[in-house]
């Protein structure tokens, strides 16, 4: 509550503010961790993702990269169930997925932050009370009545602005994803996919944001962190993936880890698939 209000504690400032303050009690985790979505040689129908595998475990935020067009938001989109699937399977804690949608994802515990707010991710006019209650309207509701009074009162918890009543249109960008990540907080999700989550939002946003996550990994909650900002995965996350051409090449340990070693494995991987395209 106190993370998306903007009074966490221990914050810190500076750009390594979240990772120097959160990251001790997510690297703990590891010694206990266990995969809590497991991805095999999933491929889209569109063919833009192509036998993709990778592991994500609880207690960790397993970043991922990838240059322009190299799959990362479409990836995210098969496994929340908003995107075809042609091949490949996916495990939520070691049960299969059949065929994923995204309520079924959401009542797994799956969150998803989409990289588009405003046109995916929210109704610009309607308020932040109704914007923070359309993924758990089930929640709020016994014997077909939804409680207008629990809901007001979690929806104060989680975001600070002038009244719940408030269209998330007058909210500033930060604002607006606070409601986004507060939406997914009250589905309480045990398994968190972001894809670009701090784009266009203020400093004090980027660092709570970073923190909250830090935290849900802290709690033993597993997050998959798609961003384009190379420098900030190598801020959060624990591990950074690298996607290219719809595949994911390599997993590395965030240790020491340059953002030359990641571009250079992202180039190499174009270049594979530019020869592969020329034999064929």
């Amino acid at each position: 509550v106190r993370l998306m209000s903007g009074n966490e504690e221990g914050s810190g400032s500076g750009a390594n503010a979240s990772r120097t303050t959160f990251s001790g009690p997510a690297a703990e985790n590891t010694l206990s961790a266990t995969p809590a979505l497991t991805i095999s040689h999933l491929s889209s129908a569109d063919h833009i993702v192509k036998d993709a595998s990778i592991t994500v475990h609880t207690g960790r935020i397993t970043g991922m990269f990838g240059l322009c067009g190299s799959g990362r938001t479409e990836f995210l989109e098969c496994i929340y169930g908003i995107r075809r699937i042609s091949g490949g399977t996916i495990e939520i804690s070691g049960e299969k997925v059949k065929k994923p949608t995204p309520v079924n994802s959401i009542k797994k515990g799956i969150a998803f932050i989409c990289e588009d707010r405003r046109r995916k991710a929210m109704i610009p006019s309607f308020t932040v009370e109704e914007n923070m209650n359309l993924s758990s309207i089930d929640h709020y509701s016994k014997k077909g009545l939804f409680s207008t009074t629990d809901a007001v009162s979690a929806a104060k918890d989680k975001i600070r602005c002038t009244g719940t009543s408030q269209p998330a249109y007058e909210l500033s960008g930060g604002n607006q994803q606070k409601v986004v990540f507060a939406k997914a907080l009250l589905t309480s999700p045990s398994i968190w996919l972001c894809d670009e989550p701090t784009q266009a939002v203020d400093v004090a946003t980027r660092q709570q944001i970073h923190s909250l996550l830090h935290h849900q990994a802290a709690e033993n909650k597993a997050v998959l962190y798609v961003s384009s900002d190379l420098t900030e995965l190598l801020e959060v996350a624990d591990e950074i993936a690298v996607m290219a051409s719809g595949k994911i090449r390599k997993i590395f340990p965030n240790k020491n880890l340059k953002p030359a070693d990641i571009l250079a494995c992202c180039y190499e991987a174009e270049r594979e698939e530019t020869h592969e395209n020329e034999s064929i």
